[in-house]
């Protein structure tokens, strides 16, 4: 019963994001966030966001090193600055 509760908690989530204006990347920190937050393991967060967001499920791997950042208590869903690559460079080369 418990883990239902957190799993229309998800759905909530999920859907509260759509209304903002951010990239999908970063609703998935989000709810990887939430889970960590409500105990919820990295396999079932994956299982969790691949029937939410579908064929625009981050990887694997990405999946686990954020629960692991969350976990180890980093807060900030926002993507670090690369080395080499300046904020939208994309738009510079054009």
């Amino acid at each position: 019963m418990r883990h239902l509760l957190k799993l229309c908690l998800f759905k909530v989530i999920y859907n509260y994001l759509a209304i903002f204006r951010m990239n999908v990347k970063e609703k998935q920190r989000i709810c990887i966030k939430f889970c960590v937050k409500n105990g919820i393991s990295a396999t079932k967060t994956l299982e969790m966001l691949t029937n939410a967001f579908v064929d625009n499920t981050i990887s694997r791997t990405t999946v686990l090193e954020w629960h692991r950042r969350f976990k180890a208590g980093r807060n900030s869903t926002e993507d670090g600055a690369r080395v080499g690559h300046p904020k939208n460079w994309f738009l510079e080369t054009t």
